[in-house]
This record gives structure tokens, C-alpha cells and sequence, in this order.
């Protein structure tokens, strides 16, 4: 009997021991598995580097992965925005924001620009519609008249409040919105037709967009 005990704790005991050198073996051969792999360069994350500018004052940039950037130095993107830009301004509809960009996609004719409201109580409301913007426009200034065309700069389209131009951030209920502006490049001539708004323009861009660029802004009535 006591021998039967002993060639049983023997087996127990071989078993347990072949088990642990195999579990060490894998996680060892993992191991410089992958550390094969990385001295090998078997996985290169794309690295792409922002096209150089020199930022002023409260100025950012967002880049799309090609370089194509933009930035609106009246505020940081996901940041407020203030209030001369809404209509809190004492014209009660607020002044447009200097827009900024560069580094256009190859094969860009022209650019346009949507800024819309996706939290607007009845669904998306557009406060800006510019295009037939040239290429060799770098930016679009700050306060833009309301009318349909802006010698030099291009077209403005018709916003949710059915104006020619910029309408400033105005949410109800002192509710906090988020306004996107959104820039895009495209292989279009700077002829589409006037009075176009939000929905009519993305249906003249479909299969046309080079690149796009965005910044965001919040905004709650105080």
C-alpha cells in the first residue's frame, strides 16, 4: 500500500513539473516572438508631422492625417466660444470668426465651408455656408457682411435663418451646444450656383471632398 502511495505522489508530481516547463517555454517563445517582430519593424505606426506655422496668440491647429489644417484663433478648439460670435453681440446676431487654413490636398479647385448645430432642439440648424472660395484664399476674415457675395472670397449661402452669411450661436433654455465648423477641399471650379444652403451644397460636394478639416466650439446663453 505505502508503495502504491509513492509511485502515485511520483506521477502527480512529474505531471505538475512538465506542465510548468511547458507553460514557461510558450510565454519564453512568445516573448521573443514579438520581440523579433519589433526589432524587425514589422509594425510601423503612421507617423505624420503637421505642416509648419507659427500660432499666434490663443491660436490652435487641427491637421488631417495629409496636413490639410485649419484654425480659428477667436477660440481653442473644443473650447467656448465667445460672445461678440453669437448673439450676445450687440448687433443680436454676432460677427463672424476668422477662419485659417492650409497645405490643400493635391488636385484642390476650390473650398467651401458648413458651420452647423446637431444639438439644436429640432435637429441639425446651420449657422454658415461659404463656397466657390479660390484656392489662393488662405482665410476667410472676421465679420463678413451678411450678403451673397464677397469680392475675393466667394459665395455665402443661405443659413437657418435664411440669411446670406454668418448667424452667430443662439441655443434656447441656456442649454450648451456644440457648433461645428467644417472646411472642405474640393476638385470643383468656383462656379456653383448662388442661394445654396446646407443640404443643397453637400449634394453639389458628394464624390468631390479632396480633404476635410474641423474645429468646434460650445456655447450657452449666460
Amino acid at each position: 500500500m505505502k508503495k502504491a502511495l509513492l509511485l502515485l505522489s511520483f506521477i502527480i508530481a512529474f505531471g505538475l513539473g512538465a506542465c510548468n516547463s511547458i507553460s514557461q517555454n510558450e510565454i519564453t517563445q512568445t516573448t521573443n516572438s514579438s520581440t523579433a517582430g519589433a526589432e524587425k519593424g514589422t509594425v510601423t505606426p503612421e507617423v505624420f508631422t503637421v505642416p509648419e506655422f507659427t500660432p499666434t496668440e490663443n491660436k490652435t491647429v487641427t491637421a488631417t492625417p495629409t496636413g490639410f489644417w485649419m484654425s480659428m484663433p477667436a477660440f481653442a478648439n473644443n473650447e467656448a466660444i465667445p460672445a461678440e460670435y453669437t448673439c450676445q453681440h450687440e448687433n443680436q446676431v454676432g460677427i463672424s470668426p476668422e477662419i485659417d487654413w492650409g497645405n490643400l490636398p493635391a488636385g484642390t479647385k476650390s473650398l467651401a465651408l458648413i458651420a452647423d448645430d446637431p444639438d439644436a432642439p429640432l435637429g441639425l440648424f446651420t449657422h454658415w455656408v461659404v463656397y466657390n472660395i479660390p484656392i489662393e484664399v488662405q482665410s476667410l476674415p472676421q465679420s463678413m457682411p451678411v450678403k451673397a457675395h464677397i469680392v475675393g472670397i466667394g459665395t455665402q449661402g443661405v443659413n437657418g435663418f435664411g440669411q446670406n452669411g454668418y448667424g452667430g450661436p443662439c441655443p434656447p433654455f441656456k442649454m450648451n451646444h456644440r457648433y461645428y465648423f467644417r472646411l472642405y477641399a474640393l476638385d470643383l471650379p468656383t462656379a456653383l450656383e448662388d442661394n445654396l444652403n446646407a443640404d443643397s451644397l453637400r449634394k453639389q460636394l458628394d464624390h468631390h471632398v479632396l480633404g476635410q478639416a474641423e474645429w468646434m466650439g460650445t456655447y450657452h446663453q449666460p
